[in-house]
């Protein structure tokens, strides 16, 4: 069996890195593979960024690579900069040229004398945007299209990982959110979080009642932004012929730790 060290070591530098890429996964495969990609296309930086506030006005970066290897900046407004354009018409943005002029009010590009910019929208399994990647250069680029071809190549796993990233800081957001409350308020929320953090139209809670083998009651749930109402406590359902038949009272779910710790008398 060969050793990721053997089968990179007779690679071309740029095969090898993205060899070593597909092994890692998280915030050091965006920040690893922002390295890559930096050298590959012999830009002067690349940024992965996730969309921030209400009203998408910032970026926040999760992965940023520069010529000199100085770190990138933590965040940056999306209004003035070329970014804007990729995530308000949801769509691939090139400017082969004079990008400085054309965006005076982006500080980066003042500051660097950028000329030129490559840009990537990161969708969600819904197809909504929920970041980007940028690639800008200090000098003009003709070969945009060759640029462009190469992020897209990566992009679909770039936003995986940032994807899951996200969803894990929500999930841990949603948990500190809720631990302070009382039981019952847990699952009355969690199937808001479920919904927002999963992107799902429908979560749900049940109980299997102990003196109803084969039969579950709903707790609480919501579908498309509409709750059960409060205190309807439906009546127990039979599960054959239905997606939960395969399910038990015993059945092991795995839930965030600090919601364990929190609510130690529950079953799971």
């Amino acid at each position: 069996m060969a050793y990721p060290d053997e089968m990179t070591r007779n690679l071309p530098p740029s095969a090898a890195g993205l060899i070593e890429l597909a092994s890692l996964e998280g915030e050091e495969y965006l920040v690893r593979c922002a390295a890559w990609l930096r050298q590959e296309l012999d830009v002067f930086a690349v940024s992965i960024g996730e969309l921030e506030g209400e009203k998408v006005e910032s970026v926040r970066v999760i992965g940023f690579a520069r010529r000199d290897g100085e770190a990138g900046p933590d965040g940056y407004a999306l209004n003035g900069t070329p970014c804007h354009q990729v995530v308000d018409s949801r769509n691939s943005h090139c400017v082969v040229e004079h990008a400085r002029g054309l965006y005076p009010e982006d500080e980066l590009f003042a500051e660097f004398a950028i000329d030129s910019y490559v840009g990537i929208p990161l969708r969600d399994g819904f197809g909504r945007t929920f970041g980007l990647v940028c690639v800008f250069d200090d000098k003009p680029r003709g070969d945009t299209e060759e640029m462009l071809a190469l992020i897209e190549w990566l992009g679909t796993r770039i936003g995986s990982e940032a994807g899951s990233l996200r969803t894990r800081r929500n999930l841990a957001n949603s948990v500190r959110w809720m631990a302070p409350s009382q039981a019952r308020d847990v699952f009355i929320n969690a199937t808001a979080h479920l919904c927002e953090v999963l992107q799902v139209t429908t979560s749900l809670i049940m109980e299997w009642p102990e003196d109803q083998p084969g039969y579950a009651r709903t707790i609480t749930l919501l579908h498309q932004g509409q709750r059960l109402e409060e205190g309807s406590s439906p009546k127990p359902v039979p599960l054959s012929d239905t997606c939960f038949a395969g399910l038990e009272s015993q059945d092991l779910i795995t839930i965030p730790e600090e919601l364990a710790s929190t609510h130690t008398d529950c079953p799971v």
